[in-house]
């Protein structure tokens, strides 16, 4: 088994990618010719995410920083797709390749990514970066819209507010949203995952008062609106749908994704989901047919625009995440 510290460091960048909540749902096994990446299914998200989809494209993102190191560490990576000895497995197979130097900008800009949540400036994104940013998200299974049409814009925030109104409305997903966000520098600093309250733009809490706002005084229309108001504002906006709906489509969409997210970071772009219209079926539906993706159901939706960085979102030790054997799946009635 393999230590090498190439190796780890691929891991290591692996571990920057982006996941709903933050929950950071995966663990690598090192093998013989390579490395394994399994889903931590203790780390799911039932009420938001009930088929696992958004859990395996954050597993698609983990594997595009994962290739991208091992090809700039001069590894030549492959994947095999779930394999009838680790059926939920992403196995990478590596071998001697020469060093990418293509991959340089984008290995740099992996510990610079954030999702920043707050408001973007009105200004338009230049005509070769959403060019830059068309290409970079190309990928096979994969079906991706971009626009900057503010008719389409109007019409994907006007979902948004739908989604999330339903969403703010049930007490089961506000209780698994509490469960992951840290209210303040402590939680964040003891869990090491998790949406932290400095990233949300708010002010650090005692759990019990978030908590609190959170389940009893937090509106579900002013959440709504105002998740629909960042998107209405955001200068570009891009969609992402697999064309098929199973786990490989969905790894090919975080792949996509994450090429996007990278590639935006080195353009000074920033970027954060609108992923609610995406998580309630109505609105993916209604979606999906405006934008005429056919069967193709959208799964990540993000807002591009220009916009100051704030706290980063924290993330597990490398001893925690790199196994001797796959996370043991929660029993079936944990789902």
């Amino acid at each position: 088994m393999s230590t090498r510290p190439d190796l780890l460091e691929a891991i290591r960048l692996a571990t920057l990618a982006p996941s709903g909540h933050n929950t950071q749902p995966w663990t690598f096994m090192m093998v013989e010719d390579g490395v394994a990446i399994f889903p931590d299914l203790t780390r799911r998200l039932p009420v938001v995410d009930p088929q696992d989809r958004e859990l395996y494209v954050s597993l698609g993102c983990a594997l595009e920083n994962l290739f991208l190191g091992a090809r700039h560490a001069g590894l030549k990576p492959t994947v095999e797709y779930f394999p009838a000895a680790h059926p939920s497995a992403l196995m990478i197979h590596l071998g001697a390749g020469p060093a990418a130097g293509d991959d340089a900008r984008l290995i740099g800009a992996i510990p610079e990514r954030q999702s920043t949540r707050g408001p973007y400036e009105r200004r338009p994104l230049p005509a070769d970066h959403l060019a830059a940013l068309e290409r970079a998200a190309r990928e096979d299974g994969v079906a991706v819209h971009v626009t900057t049409a503010q008719t389409q814009i109007d019409v994907l925030a006007g979902l948004v507010e739908q989604a999330a109104l339903t969403q703010y409305r049930s007490p089961g997903f506000r209780a698994e949203l509490s469960s992951w966000i840290r209210f303040n520098h402590q939680e964040a600093a003891d869990h090491a995952d998790g949406l932290t309250y400095a990233a949300m733009g708010r002010a650090s809490a005692p759990h019990w008062l978030g908590a609190t706002v959170l389940k009893a005084l937090t509106s579900a229309r002013s959440e709504a609106k105002r998740a629909a108001r960042l998107a209405r504002n955001a200068p570009a906006v891009m969609v992402f749908a697999p064309r098929e709906d199973d786990k490989q489509h969905w790894v090919a969409v975080g792949r996509s994704f994450e090429r996007v997210a990278l590639t935006a970071t080195a353009l000074g772009i920033r970027h954060a989901h609108a992923n609610m219209v995406c998580e309630v079926a109505e609105t993916r539906h209604r979606l999906g047919s405006y934008l005429g993706f056919g069967l193709a159901e959208p799964l990540v939706v993000i807002r591009l625009g220009y916009a100051k960085l704030r706290p980063r979102a924290p993330r597990r030790p490398l001893d925690e995440v790199v196994v001797r054997r796959p996370v043991a799946a929660p029993a079936p009635n944990g789902r």
